[in-house]
């Protein structure tokens, strides 16, 4: 249809048929829409007057007990909302009419829509003077019946007094808020990515030492999820981890690729400088989120010991066949390699029957499915000892990473009507909770969800559904006092007295065997009771 020069316009009405293709930007979120139909530009298309926009009707839920006077309100609910608006369009001549009665009649028809036999609601947008945008997604219920008067002088215009009926009686910004939650403990158990090499202190190290020696300095292989004798080096800036204390290198003295000296600042990161002794475990990074998460301590220990290496190297040469091994002591692992131990040589691993010596040990070669093979002297030999393997399979090179998690965020919600969300999560996680605590709201899976397998919790008004990215339905590993109906983003505190209404929402996510690849992204549109 015909349109007009609006440049000084300042407010928009548009209508947003059914069979719109709908577009979401990647960075800002903001939707747009491929039709759109402007009810007024002031010239040739007006609103004459509307109706409905503010507060929709609200029915209360009540009761009456026995002898009472009165009714006891319980509840409420919003009714669905009916938009009234006469939309006045002006023609040239008679022609014109007809063709723009014909588009008129074509925007507005029922059976637009994308799919056959599908029924889906177009919108009714409002741009406001600022930019905002204001949508709620309706359905005609009555109108364009271009009813006409033969006395009337106004053959070349028509007025239409139409009636949208919105079902869900709330409007809402169209622009998707996406929030990707950093979940620290799988941060602090993404081995490969997030520490740069782990060694050990060659000697005590007192709260006023600026200067730690180091040994057995390897690298992870993230193939393998273990060290390797390769090493990425330490260099200026880089953070050492040692307990609690985080350090801060300020030069690098490099005696062998797995020894050297660091001249350090101590107590980064605003932690407190204190004392450590002797074979400490030291990490090393860079990142700052690993800085701002890890400590060395009992808990996170072990976790991280069991794909620590011991390196050393033969003292003579192997053949294929040789069953006793020769190497050179270590600092770390003084009393040598014991039996149960397994020793890495290139590609071969060799199981420790009998511990000679600190520096010689009996093997069954060619252990694991690996071929036993020759090994020159001076060649790197790497010992993972049988308490580690013990401790975790991962000691023999399995993909390492798990964590259990109890993460806190808090999302700050504008609108001023409750947003059904979207929740999508990535394995692996096992036993994924989430709690809304301003609501007290949860829903507890109770499903294992497997590593690259995403599991979507779409919660939005009408829909409800839990799948994956196959399309299979999962909704029945939530537990039944989930609350799976009801879970919502609230402008205000519903469990306590608010007075600030500041749309806090504090939210608590759990779960088991998380590693690096987990993830949970939450999205919703911020919603409106009116405008």
């Amino acid at each position: 249809m015909r349109s007009r020069n609006y440049s000084s316009q300042l407010e928009f009405d548009y209508y947003i048929p059914p069979n719109s293709v709908n577009t979401i930007n990647a960075i800002t979120g903001k939707v747009s829409y491929s039709s759109m139909y402007l009810l007024q530009d002031y010239s040739v298309r007006a609103i004459m007057s509307s109706s409905g926009y503010g507060m929709p009707e609200i029915k209360y839920i009540e009761q009456t007990g026995p002898f009472q006077h009165g009714k006891t309100i319980l509840d409420y609910r919003l009714l669905p909302r009916n938009i009234d608006m006469e939309i006045r369009f002006n023609s040239p001549n008679r022609q014109d009419y007809w063709n723009d009665r014909a588009d008129f009649l074509n925007l507005f028809r029922v059976n637009k829509q994308p799919l056959a036999g599908a029924l889906f609601q177009g919108k009714l947008m409002k741009i406001l003077p600022d930019g905002g945008r204001r949508c709620i997604d309706v359905l005609l219920s009555a109108g364009a019946a271009f009813d006409f008067d033969t006395s009337s002088w106004d053959l070349f215009s028509a007025n239409n007094n139409m009636t949208f009926v919105a079902p869900d009686p709330t409007f809402y910004e169209p622009t998707l808020n996406t929030e990707v939650i950093v979940l620290a403990a799988t941060t602090e158990l993404a081995f490969p990515k997030t520490i740069k090499g782990w060694g050990y202190c060659t000697a005590n190290v007192l709260i006023g030492d600026l200067s730690i020696a180091y040994y057995d300095y390897g690298t992870p292989n993230t193939s393998a999820s273990r060290l390797t004798a390769t090493t990425t080096a330490i260099v200026v800036g880089d953070i050492l981890i040692i307990g609690t204390e985080k350090i801060t290198v300020t030069a690098v003295t490099i005696t062998t690729p797995n020894t050297g000296t660091l001249t350090v600042t101590r107590a980064s990161c605003g932690t407190v400088a204190a004392a450590h002794t002797l074979a400490d475990l030291i990490a090393v990074t860079k990142d700052t989120t690993t800085v701002a998460n890890f400590a060395i301590t009992t808990s996170t220990y072990e976790p991280w010991r069991v794909v620590y290496d011991f390196y050393t190297t033969l003292s003579a040469t192997i053949s294929a066949a040789a069953t006793t091994v020769d190497y050179a002591s270590m600092l770390g692992l003084a009393g040598g390699a014991a039996v149960g131990d397994v020793l890495y040589c290139g590609t071969e691993k060799m199981l420790v029957t009998a511990a000679i010596s600190s520096t010689q040990a009996t093997v069954t070669r060619g252990y694991g499915t690996t071929t036993p093979a020759i090994h020159t002297s001076g060649t790197v030999l790497v010992i993972t000892a049988a308490a580690q393997i013990a401790q975790s399979p991962n000691a023999l090179g399995i993909t390492f990473g798990s964590a259990t998690l109890a993460e806190s965020f808090v999302v700050n919600y504008e609108g001023t009507w409750n947003s059904f969300p979207v929740l999508e999560v990535t394995g692996p996680w096992d036993n994924f909770t989430i709690t809304n605590a301003a609501t007290l709201e949860t829903l507890d899976f109770g499903y294992n969800i497997d590593g690259g397998e995403t599991v979507t919790f779409d919660l939005s008004y009408g829909v409800k559904t839990v799948l994956n990215q196959n399309g299979t339905n999962l909704i029945g590993s939530l537990s039944t006092d989930s609350d799976l109906a009801t879970f919502h983003l609230t402008p205000d505190a519903e469990v306590t007295a608010n007075t600030a209404n500041d749309g806090l929402n504090p939210i608590l996510v759990t779960g088991t065997n998380l590693d690096e690849d987990s993830a949970l992204i939450l999205k919703w549109y911020t919603r409106y009771i009116g405008i």
